[in-house]
């Protein structure tokens, strides 16, 4: 027998409250119980699949404007963070940033909390593979998210990327201190009442970019 949108949509919310309680009364972090919500993920994609052969329109928008499907992505996100797959866990957050840059009006209040995360997973996984991330934020700061971007989620990649910049120095690797510091500079020009701290940062960077890199003897 042909499924209907209405089975469709009763097999999603089961699903649904599967995932949220599972997810959400996991305290001791079974990794058995983080495997069945990533099946049970996997099941709504396919549900999915199915309505959108049935015609109905179901594209990547609905993650912006339907909350549930937004949660079942942070779910995703969550569980695959949990078993350390970090680079599912960066595809999932990619594949919502796209979808919000894909709209004509981009919500980039959103788009924010977004990277957030992305970012978060990035630099635990690989810290260099974390700098295209920080330069397409600022690309967007240069551009279409002038006065768009929430000034705090500014503020936050500013100085992940400065710390980043001075755990690198405290390394003796001045070349990718460098770099980072750069990164964080970048963000600083578009934070609103700055002197001050730019003062401090760009006399920090002066120094990191005036110290020697030292050779072995």
């Amino acid at each position: 027998m042909p499924e209907t949108m209405d089975t469709i949509h009763r097999k999603k919310l089961c699903l649904f409250i599967s995932i949220a309680s599972r997810m959400l009364e996991n305290c001791d972090r079974d990794p058995k119980i983080i495997h069945i919500v990533l099946e049970d993920i996997e099941k709504l994609k396919r549900l999915k699949s199915v309505a959108t052969s049935l015609s109905v329109s179901v594209t990547t928008d609905s993650i912006v404007s339907d909350p549930t499907d937004g949660l079942v992505l942070l779910f995703e996100f969550e569980a695959n963070v949990r078993l350390k797959q970090y680079e599912d866990a960066v595809q999932t957050i990619q594949f919502v940033l796209e979808a919000i840059l894909s709209r004509e009006k981009i919500d980039f209040v959103r788009y924010a909390r977004w990277m957030r995360i992305l970012v978060t997973a990035a630099l635990v996984r690989n810290k260099p593979a974390a700098l295209p991330y920080f330069a397409q934020v600022i690309a967007y700061l240069k551009d279409m998210a002038k006065d768009q971007y929430p000034q705090d989620e500014i503020r936050y990649l500013m100085v992940v990327a400065w710390n980043e910049g001075i755990d690198y120095f405290q390394g003796s690797d001045l070349a990718s201190a460098r770099v980072w510091c750069e990164v964080a500079l970048s963000f600083l020009q578009h934070i609103h009442g700055n002197k001050a701290l730019e003062c401090e940062m760009r006399e920090t960077f002066r120094k990191i970019c005036a110290t020697k890199i030292p050779f072995d003897d």
